[in-house]
């Protein structure tokens, strides 16, 4: 007798016990969710996850879904805020194949220029929001 089990039943209780840890990792145990439940879990109190994605809504857009550019969208920046958008996520902005930039410092000249990102951003930031950029690195 080892550990108060027989020496015959041994073997059966390892076996219940590993199917039981089996089942626990592999999450059987688990409340099992429905399609259409809510589910929610905690993010990570990182910076970015406290200011940027638990702090409210993010508005995704880019500057090419408006006929202005840059300068409409910080037309639209106040709009934005009265809807209850607190950031903006901007697509990107450096160039006609926004995805393989050739140039990181020039805005693509077809929506807007440095001064109107400028403005864009200093407008963003007077109405207590954010923005932040999509970034594709070579």
């Amino acid at each position: 007798m080892v550990l108060g089990i027989e020496k015959g039943k041994g073997l059966i209780v390892l076996l219940i016990l590993l199917i039981l840890v089996g089942a626990v990792m592999s999450g059987c145990l688990r409340k099992q969710t429905k399609p259409g439940d809510v589910v929610t879990q905690k993010l990570p109190q990182t910076a970015i996850a406290k200011n940027y994605v638990l702090d409210g809504p993010i508005y995704s857009t880019s500057a090419d879904y408006y006929k202005g550019g840059l300068k409409e969208l910080t037309d639209w920046v106040p709009h934005l805020k009265d809807t209850g958008f607190k950031t903006i996520y901007l697509l990107p902005v450096w160039s006609e194949n926004s995805y393989t930039p050739d140039d990181y410092y020039k805005i693509n000249p077809k929506i807007g220029t440095e001064a109107d990102m400028k403005n864009l951003v200093e407008k963003v930031h007077n109405n207590d929001m954010k923005i932040f950029f999509d970034l594709v690195t070579a």
